[in-house]
């Protein structure tokens, strides 16, 4: 396979080789092989384990995924702590505007829902979008109102949730279409 090869030819911290390694750990992942997902994805950040040296976004979305992967696996206070210390290090790297930072942001507010910390999870998912609306991104904004609205009815606020998901549907319908991807899993 492709990682092999570049592995053996390359070496094991080449570009090309980090590269196959993540891609590798995409497909296994997919496939729900979480455990090997995850070592592929920690290969491809070897040698990166200080997050605020090592912040240029390869390696930051390299230690999302890792994140990801441990999450899958119910291992979720190490997700966690991958996915806010990822976080920080873009916000200070990046900004705490920047469309990276706030996806990043995005991820420890799924992983609180994950966990039960809705309540938490509300906080973050209102700071990302009130950034994401500011900054107009629309699909973002939307995604994350979204999960804002199941993150309320997760605290049983049934009516609330329901109104904003409403809202958001509206909105996806009026900017993309009524066809859109985004628009038909809204509704």
């Amino acid at each position: 396979d492709g990682y092999r090869i570049s592995h053996d030819s390359l070496g094991e911290t080449n570009f090309v080789t980090l590269s196959f390694a993540r891609n590798y750990g995409m497909w296994l992942e997919a496939v729900g092989q979480y455990s090997e997902a995850e070592s592929f994805y920690r290969r491809s950040v070897a040698g990166f384990d200080n997050l605020s040296v090592a912040a240029d976004r390869f390696v930051l979305n390299g230690w999302r995924a890792v994140a990801d992967a441990v999450g899958e696996q119910g291992r979720y206070d190490e997700a966690e702590s991958i996915a806010r210390a990822v976080f920080e290090a873009a916000k200070t790297t990046f900004g705490k505007d920047d469309g990276t930072t706030l996806s990043l942001e995005h991820d420890v507010a799924a992983l609180l829902t994950e966990e039960g910390r809705s309540s938490e999870a509300e906080a973050l998912f209102r700071e990302v979008a009130d950034a994401d609306q500011k900054a107009g991104a629309n699909r973002d904004y939307l995604r994350t109102l979204s999960n804002l609205a199941m993150c309320i009815r997760d605290q049983g606020r049934e009516k609330e949730a329901y109104d904003l998901a409403q809202k958001v549907y509206a909105k996806q319908e009026q900017l993309f279409g009524n066809e859109d991807s985004e628009t038909l899993v809204s509704d």
